[in-house]
């Protein structure tokens, strides 16, 4: 036989093996899968509230491609690939936004709150505002008056402050840094402003002071 008409022959048989192990007995679709009956498994694998787990199993993608194979028709394959891929894009795009929120520095002290004696703080935020301050070093005035809250002042005067997800005594919250302090000769770490210990869930008249608290300094559009 011609050396051409045996490379013929032999992809003709290739084409063949391929199309048999498509149609195996082996991967027998046992239904046809529509776009709709896709969706709710679609779901279930990007949940959005499991962020945290990650890529999916390798069995799971296994099972999505099963699916595709068995697809009710071209149009269903490409309305399946479509929903998969916007539901992994939207999965993975809060999973990126949650690492990024995770990432911020976490500043742990003894702890203080303050209604005055001033009607204002350094940011010029009324003391009556829910909000703190932060010594970054505790027992030292290089700790309140640096850089780094120099410029978190500028934040909070121009409307867009440095915010710090606030823990005392296993009560949580989200509060913007508004004011300079504490004072080095306190050893404190955080001040709370009065409004913000409501915030809390706490009492000024029983407030924790020198408890150890923390505040996660949050990155840009995280709360």
């Amino acid at each position: 036989m011609p050396i051409i008409g045996a490379v013929v022959v032999l992809a003709i048989l290739a084409s063949s093996a391929s199309a048999l192990r498509v149609n195996t007995p082996f991967v027998p679709c046992k239904s046809q899968v529509t776009a709709e009956l896709f969706r709710p498994f679609s779901k279930k694998v990007w949940d959005l509230e499991r962020w945290q787990r990650g890529a999916p199993k390798t069995s799971t993608l296994k099972a999505y491609r099963g699916k595709l194979r068995c697809a009710a028709g071209p149009g269903h394959r490409e309305a399946i690939e479509a929903r998969w891929g916007r539901d992994r894009l939207r999965y993975g795009r809060l999973r990126h936004h949650m690492q990024f929120c995770r990432s911020g520095e976490v500043i742990t002290g003894r702890v203080s709150y303050f209604n005055g004696p001033a009607s204002t703080t350094a940011s010029g935020t009324p003391v009556s505002t829910p909000g703190l301050a932060l010594n970054i070093v505790p027992g030292t005035e290089a700790g309140w008056l640096n850089s780094t809250t120099l410029r978190w002042m500028d934040m909070a005067r121009a409307g867009h402050p440095q915010l710090g997800r606030t823990t005392i005594e296993g009560h949580t919250t989200v509060l913007p840094i508004i004011d300079l302090g504490p004072h080095q000769i306190t050893y404190r770490a955080i001040d709370v402003t009065e409004a913000g210990v409501y915030q809390l869930g706490l009492s000024p008249t029983a407030f924790p002071t020198d408890v150890i608290g923390s505040v996660k300094l949050l990155p840009p559009g995280c709360i």
